[in-house]
């Protein structure tokens, strides 16, 4: 897992990339602190560190409503 600290805007953004057979995932931060603190605690296991999707694999799709039959 490697990961990228850039600012977007007003926050700061961790991007976090697996392999070239992976998504990258982007995780945003009011504040610079609070994204290099999740960055550490991932690294040493303190919080669950992401798991990224596979390219080209199938999202979930929403589900759809139920109907309802008027009498």
């Amino acid at each position: 897992m490697h990961t990228n600290l850039t600012k977007v805007g007003g926050k700061w953004a961790i991007e976090v990339i697996g392999g070239p057979d992976e998504e990258t995932l982007v995780k945003t931060f009011d504040a610079r602190e609070d994204a290099t603190n999740w960055v550490r605690r991932a690294n040493i296991g303190q919080v669950d560190a992401p798991v990224l999707k596979k390219k080209g694999e199938a999202k979930a799709k929403p589900a759809k409503k139920a109907k309802t039959v008027k009498k």
